[in-house]
């Protein structure tokens, strides 16, 4: 297995599996993902269609967004964006989310080596801490906000009722975006967050030109506003405290795209062609997370040119009144259905399965053909017929 899914993995284990960990049902956790995400959802039916295979990650980012009081109030705003382009002009809105997407899922493969590649700052000198922290920051908003910020100004010029709400997007200066949407926003804080009232491409320019130093324990940042040259003083912390506000930024945005695309998902479905391939390292964070939803903890991944090997863990423990048997036979039955979903993210020829109890004791390995999920059979049960997986 690549060690980089290490992190992708603990990220999912940690924050999705306590819940089941502690006794709380699958139905429960359902319940409270739908709880949660209803207020955002136009389509409630697509909340319950989707709750337990794609939104648990999205709940999840919620919580973190509303214990946050900066983030819970900058939420509403951003989705109130693309709620109202919608209804405005749905064609533009749906064209608009479908021309971005493939850059925003690249963003989200950059994301991720960004943080495979993320380093302790604790034991860093001052000067490679704001060395360090200033490419991060540069990174977040070159690689992984621009093209949410050019995808939200074309909502947010479908609300202004733009005759072309697509112009100069591709090519515009980061710059002049957003100052566009400063402007033009009823929250330009998010674009310029306090207390320093710094916009983000400002930001961004001072990494990325290296136009920052350190003089007596301080952290200083230059930058322009408008034909004048300014400085920003920072302590160590305050500039760790601009890192957290920017991957904010990025977590709002990342929430309100994926919460609308999947809100959307039908009506979205004629508009996305040709789609850009997906990293390893995303796909096995959202099939674990599906995963997580349904009590297993994906702990290893082999992933070969023609066969795909999953350790699962069955996290759930015995229900009350369920003899122990019945249960067990019904996660085994479950655990086979998942090969086809493997299949859907990987799609290889043999899929292996190797499920665990509670207390790490092996109780079967089930090997299926891809090519077996295909069939009509495969479709109609919602997975491969029992008689044609091999199981010990």
């Amino acid at each position: 297995m690549s060690h980089s899914y290490d992190r992708v993995l603990k990220e999912v284990r940690d924050t999705l599996l306590p819940l089941l960990e502690e006794g709380i049902s699958l139905d429960e956790q359902k319940q409270v993902i739908v709880y949660l995400l209803s207020p955002y959802f136009v389509n409630q039916d697509i909340l319950n269609e989707f709750a337990v295979d794609s939104l648990a990650p999205e709940a999840v980012n919620l919580v973190r967004i509303n214990d946050n009081a900066w983030t819970k109030k900058m939420f509403p705003k951003v989705l109130a964006e693309y709620q109202t382009a919608v209804n405005l002009n749905s064609t533009s809105c749906f064209a608009g989310c479908a021309s971005w997407h493939n850059e925003i899922r690249h963003a989200s493969s950059e994301y991720v080596s960004a943080m495979n590649l993320n380093v302790d700052l604790t034991g860093l000198s001052l000067e490679d801490y704001k060395y360090v922290v200033f490419r991060n920051i540069g990174a977040l908003i070159e690689a992984n906000i621009q093209p949410y910020l050019r995808e939200l100004l074309l909502q947010n010029r479908i609300c202004r009722r733009k005759a072309d709400p697509t112009k100069n997007l591709k090519t515009m200066k980061l710059g002049v975006v957003v100052n566009e949407l400063y402007q033009c926003s009823k929250y330009n804080e998010f674009f310029a967050p306090l207390p320093w009232g710094i916009k983000l491409h400002q930001w961004r320019n001072m990494a990325q030109h290296h136009q920052t130093r350190v003089e007596d324990d301080r952290i200083i940042g230059t930058y322009k506003q408008g034909d004048k040259e300014k400085e920003i003083v920072l302590t160590r912390k305050e500039l760790f405290d601009v890192l957290k506000r920017i991957s904010s930024i990025l977590l709002v945005m990342k929430s309100v795209y994926s919460i609308f695309i999947i809100d959307h998902v039908y009506d979205l479905q004629p508009y996305i062609t040709n789609t850009t391939n997906i990293r390893d390292d995303i796909k096995v964070f959202h099939m674990a997370s599906a995963f997580a939803t349904q009590g297993f903890d994906l702990q290893d991944i082999s992933i070969e040119e023609k066969t795909i090997t999953v350790i699962l863990k069955d996290i759930t423990p015995l229900p009350e009144n369920e003899n122990w048997l019945d249960y067990k036979r019904k996660r085994i039955i479950h655990t086979a259905q998942l090969i086809c979903a493997i299949r859907s993210y990987f799609p290889a020829d043999i899929i292996k399965i190797e499920h665990f109890d509670r207390q790490d004791n092996l109780r079967c390995k089930i090997m299926g053909k891809g090519s077996d999920c295909e069939t009509d059979e495969a479709m109609r049960l919602g997975g491969i017929p029992w008689d044609k997986l091999e199981i010990s």
